[in-house]
């Protein structure tokens, strides 16, 4: 129905449009679109790390990690981890790396084709040649490298890697700790191995030392720039100064490197005779257009390489032999499920796991935000960061016991010099007898700070015995290995534990992990008697000035005890003085005399007069001695 308002006009929504007051259909379904999540493969990237530390902690590694550091891993750089063998045979390199390179798609069906392996793409994701270069660098180091990994959760054309001359290995029956899903994940494993005819391909085209005298004639003879930002010069462009190949001042060869003197390195000798091979005599004449920077150092993590040499049948052999590829692996959205499932689970309730893996990832993460170049984050941080919420938990348990009680010095010193003693034997498991457990826990915990390998945070939780209903989950906390003790203080308020059922918390083969009850009952163990004495002054006021219904009269504790509180209060009356729910304890006068529940039983003798006793015994033909 038109009225005189539309009569021959657009319709208002149309002139709204047209305005740009309202945004049009195709701009609604244009700003509707979903935009590609860019964030995708640093999300994989954190995750890995944040598994590799879970479950290195878990296998009993101690271990550093670091990520993004091309310096050391060159391609295979996402994450670093190395972790501490003791070999003799090592020759003193203590450290075994395993560097490992992520690669995430959002598409799924993504397969890894012979095409994407062979390419000679400095930027392509699964290239052989690119990794191998990077592998040669990493090995001038001498590192012990346990292996290199190439991860992705697409997998491979099997078909046509195969046509390419690769044939995939599985290792899906070797030992591995930390890249292993279970049957319920089709992850699998794979090392590599070339036909003979792709081994010659590699020999002959993947070496650097090959790319870098061919990219040399070309400078030379097209006159270009060196470009020190990609390539090959951004990887030796250090060493051609630096090992008497070019000249940085003439802009031409050494002349250490045009006579060949002796002196020279032997990636610079293999070079020359590559150079000489390629373009006869007419190299020792070449000049070049060198930029600013060439052959000085841009940032302090740039990788010093040496000059390569010429590869050999051995050096594709070991490349071989320490590339893995694991593919299928879950995506990055799986991966959080998997973490929370099978690792964080071991550790916390079920309840808390979704929470607990949310602040894992973010404390994993922030870890490396900000932080100098040459950070590595240690397997005892890595721990605290896994067991936060175990140790807040034990914190805020302390911090309630402490709120009804806390002892002086000297109570706080002698109960030290006792847990050292304690603490010192083999013994798995202690037991202390308290007639008011919670008050003992406070002073033990304030003792144990003033022992030197005990005062740093997380060497020792306290729990109820309650806590200890999922044993499987206190196992698995106490049996991570790092550098700190592992004492689990037990207070047994009510409860009468039997210390066997707890000992397979503690195995024969974790010499520092020992568990220690504070119970009531009156079994062995170390006894500790709380008094009036050992509080601090704050608590000794707390219960001189409680108040009391002493027979009807209104009384504080200070004018019952008449200035002598360490002999009158014990610590069954501290427990109720400071445990007490009622404001005031009354204390009621007896109803009645007669009660005999208030009788003092005694044995009374009656004092006779000499004269009686005579006259007694004489009539009971008796001594006096036996009359009485």
């Amino acid at each position: 129905m038109e009225t005189k308002w539309n009569q021959g006009k657009m319709p208002m929504t149309s002139t709204l449009t047209s305005m740009g007051i309202l945004p049009s259909a195709d701009n609604v379904r244009k700003k509707t679109k979903k935009v590609p999540d860019a964030s995708h493969g640093l999300k994989f990237e954190s995750k890995l790390l944040t598994l590799f530390c879970i479950r290195a902690l878990e296998a009993g590694c101690k271990f550093e990690v670091t990520k993004e550091r091309e310096d050391l891993g060159g391609k295979f750089d996402d994450v670093i981890f190395r972790y501490l063998v003791v070999d003799d045979t090592l020759n003193g390199k203590p450290w075994r790396y395993r560097y490992l390179q992520a690669k995430h798609r959002q598409e799924e069906s993504f397969k890894i084709n012979g095409t994407h392996l062979l390419e000679d793409n400095e930027k392509g994701h699964f290239s052989l040649p690119k990794y191998f270069r990077s592998f040669c660098k990493m090995r001038t180091r001498c590192e012990d490298i346990h292996d290199c990994i190439l991860c992705t959760n697409g997998g491979f054309d099997l078909k046509d890697v195969q046509e390419k001359g690769i044939e995939l290995v599985s290792i899906n029956d070797q030992p591995e700790d930390i890249l292993e899903f279970g049957p319920q994940q089709k992850t699998a494993r794979y090392k590599l191995e070339f036909s003979k005819e792709l081994r010659g391909k590699a020999l002959c085209d993947w070496s650097d030392i090959d790319r870098l005298a061919k990219q040399l004639q070309v400078c030379a003879q097209d006159q270009t720039t060196t470009d020190i930002r990609s390539g090959v010069f951004s990887s030796y462009h250090l060493a051609l100064v630096n090992e008497h190949v070019i000249d940085s001042a003439t802009k031409t060869f050494h002349v250490d490197f045009l006579n060949n003197a002796e002196d020279l390195s032997n990636g610079a000798q293999h070079l020359r005779q590559t150079i000489s091979n390629l373009a006869g005599y007419d190299w020792k004449k070449w000049k070049f257009e060198l930029s600013n920077t060439f052959g000085k150092s841009q940032t302090s993590a740039e990788m010093e390489n040496c000059l390569p040499l010429k590869i050999t049948e051995a050096d594709i052999d070991t490349y071989l032999d320490k590339v893995v590829f694991v593919v299928n692996m879950p995506n990055e959205k799986e991966f959080e499920d998997i973490l929370q499932v099978e690792d964080v689970n071991k550790y916390y309730p079920r309840e808390e796991c979704s929470i607990q893996t949310v602040r894992l990832l973010h404390e994993m993460s922030a870890k490396f935000s900000n932080k100098v170049m040459g950070y590595w984050l240690t397997s005892e941080d890595a721990k605290k960061i896994l067991l936060a919420g175990v140790t807040n938990v034990s914190q805020q348990y302390q911090e309630e016991l402490e709120n009804d009680m806390a002892f002086n010095e000297v109570a706080k010193q002698d109960m030290a010099v006792k847990l050292k003693d304690l603490l010192a034997n083999n013994e798995r498991i202690e037991r202390i007898i308290t007639r008011s457990p919670k008050h003992t826990a406070v002073k033990v915990v304030s003792a144990i700070h003033k022992l030197a390998e005990y005062n740093r945070n997380g060497s020792f939780l306290v729990v109820t015995l309650s806590s200890l209903e999922d044993k499987e989950r206190w196992r698995n906390i106490l049996k991570l290995k790092t550098d700190s003790h592992h004492l689990l203080i037990v207070v047994c308020d009510k409860e009468t534990p039997d210390p066997c059922d707890y000992a397979d918390l503690v195995p024969h083969d974790q010499i520092n992990n020992k568990i220690m009850f504070i119970c009531r009952d009156r079994t062995a163990g170390m006894m500790d008697e709380i008094t009036y004495a050992d509080m601090s002054e704050k608590f000794q006021n707390a219960i001189l000035q409680k108040t009391i219904s002493f027979q009807g009269t209104k009384l504080t504790v200070d004018e019952l005890v008449v200035n002598e509180p360490d002999k009158v209060i014990d610590c069954l009356s501290i427990e109720e003085l400071l445990l007490q729910e009622k404001k005031e304890i009354n204390i009621p006068q007896p109803d009645t005399y007669d009660e005999e529940s208030v009788y003092i039983k005694r044995w009374l003798t009656i004092a006779f007069n000499e004269a009686f006793d005579t006259k007694l015994a004489n009539r009971l033909n008796c001594t006096i001695d036996e009359l009485h």
